[in-house]
């Protein structure tokens, strides 16, 4: 199985709200036929660390500083938060791997 996307839910307080981040994926490749989602457990971390920087560095580095890349690139994804993210009973990461048939 290769990684086609991450999705992260974080269960708010208020008003029982869901947000749903997004990661890498292909749109072409997808349908519910070839998905399979897994829940990030602690054991993922490289991996949600990973694709976390990837996705963030594609997306925004174009409208940053390199100074500022490296920075939020290490602080916002350092294995110290996303421990603490993933041991938050109010979030949840999500793995969606495209399967082949």
């Amino acid at each position: 199985m290769n990684i086609a996307a991450f999705v992260s839910v974080v269960k708010t307080q208020k008003k029982n709200r869901r947000t749903f981040k997004i990661g890498i994926f292909d749109p072409e490749k997808l349908s519910m036929e070839n998905i399979a989602i897994k829940k990030i457990t602690i054991n993922d971390i490289e991996q949600l660390q990973e694709i976390s920087r990837l996705t963030f560095f594609e997306t925004f580095s174009a409208v940053n500083t390199e100074e500022n890349m490296k920075k939020y690139l290490d602080e916002g994804f350092s294995t110290e938060k996303l421990t603490a993210e993933l041991n938050d009973p109010n979030t949840e990461f999500y793995f969606a791997h495209l399967t082949t048939k």
